[in-house]
């Protein structure tokens, strides 16, 4: 696997850069073509960019995956002898071209060492890439000039130059290799992570389900118990027990809600929906607790369909609704929609407590219960259940508080087409 990145990462700077070549050769026929030996020169040109282009086609077939993959060594194997080709080809330069004076020396090594460096950071991957191509071109070029006099400076400089690039190739391929191996390891964590995550909603699930049968048979036999029992004091006790009986059905009911969440266990079935007497038939139930609560329940709805899944979507603002009342203390909650481009943003407003700046970061982590909700009846999973949900509908769930002034809740929901 991991020769196979190395190779994959290597394939793919070559195939990006592979037409680089291109430039040098160009410098080197527009300085040398008049003075090169001919016709071998024309020649060689010719035959150097005819291949360069055919082995484009190379590059591209594995790039675009037209050939597989499955056999790392078939693919290394093929691009060690195009690049030993290629730094054959690109070493004959020398022998080409005539030396006559200094300056054309110094053009010459460097039109052949220059695009060394570059190549060193394009094969730091595959280092051995980077031999098969460039060792050719310093041997036949140290061979070409050891006859020259006046190419003392330059056959003494291309062997600097090029040790030069083993250092930056081997520092290239040392980084590489470790990201590689960073992004491996962090893969196989956040499988066992998401392994793990699995594991504990299909606990979740499992242990709600058993748990839920023994509940039912407690609430039996308490209904029954209660018409056995005469005196108050005993009846206060089984209302005490009935209490704490619903409390573990709830939170039970709120950890399978939340198991199956994760798991994506539960069906999303949107249909248009005509939002205004569909939230009018929900908030009504909400009016009467509003009143014996001493609080205000408006509405603000406007006539306009939106595409959603009625159910969740009524889950969301019942739970939105239900919070907004129980947390507010006076004044009121104000249920409004609003026009925002081709949305429908739908609030919960409240004038309750709010919520701190520090504690919305975790205002939809699970169990989590902040400010004064801390004291009241629930288990944080309230909102965590209600966020989930709104991501299963891909409807965007935002909170704005202000501590002492009230929060709101606003969710974006689609029009229909």
């Amino acid at each position: 696997m991991l020769a196979q990145e190395r190779l994959n990462l290597c394939y793919h700077h070559l195939y990006r850069a592979h037409f680089g070549i291109l430039a040098p050769w160009l410098v080197l026929w527009l300085v040398y073509g008049k003075t090169a030996w001919q016709p071998w020169f024309d020649l060689w040109s010719s035959l150097f960019v005819l291949y360069v282009m055919a082995s484009f086609l190379l590059l591209r077939a594995y790039v675009r995956g037209v050939a597989t993959r499955a056999d790392v060594m078939v693919w290394q194997r093929r691009l060690l002898i195009h690049n030993l080709i290629l730094g054959f080809a690109w070493g004959l330069i020398p022998w080409l071209v005539k030396l006559e004076d200094m300056e054309q020396i110094a053009l010459l090594s460097l039109l052949v060492a220059g695009p060394w460096f570059g190549a060193a950071f394009l094969t730091a991957s595959c280092p051995r890439v980077f031999l098969f191509w460039s060792l050719p071109q310093l041997i036949l070029f140290e061979m070409a000039l050891a006859s020259q006099p006046r190419a003392v400076f330059s056959l003494a400089l291309m062997p600097v130059a090029y040790l030069a690039c083993l250092v930056l190739l081997f520092n290239g391929h040392r980084l590489i290799d470790r990201m590689i191996r960073l992004r491996f390891d962090n893969l196989e964590l956040v499988s066992r992570a998401q392994a793990a995550y699995e594991e504990k909603s299909r606990f979740l699930t499992a242990i709600s389900h058993d748990l839920r049968q023994p509940l039912q048979a407690m609430k039996l036999y308490h209904a029954t118990l209660r018409r056995q029992l005469e005196e108050e004091q005993q009846l206060a006790l089984l209302d005490k027990a009935d209490r704490a009986v619903r409390e573990m059905d709830h939170l039970l009911h709120s950890l399978l809600e939340k198991a199956r969440l994760e798991t994506r266990g539960i069906p999303v079935r949107k249909r248009k929906l005509k939002l205004k007497p569909f939230l009018l038939e929900l908030a009504e139930p909400f009016r009467t607790q509003a009143r014996q609560r001493g609080l205000e329940l408006r509405i603000r709805l406007l006539d306009v369909e939106v595409e959603t899944d009625p159910v969740l979507l009524g889950r969301v603002l019942r739970n939105l609704l239900s919070n907004a009342l129980r947390y507010t203390p006076r004044g009121g909650v104000l249920l409004a929609c609003r026009r925002r481009g081709d949305r429908v943003q739908v609030s919960v407003y409240d004038t309750g407590e709010g919520i701190s700046a520090a504690d919305e970061a975790r205002l939809f982590e699970e169990f989590t219960r902040l400010g004064s909700s801390s004291g009241t009846d629930g288990h944080g999973l309230g909102l965590a259940i209600t966020h989930g949900l709104c991501q299963l509908l891909q409807h965007p769930l935002h909170c704005v508080s202000r501590p002492g002034r009230g929060t709101v809740f606003s969710l974006s929901l689609p029009c229909a087409r």
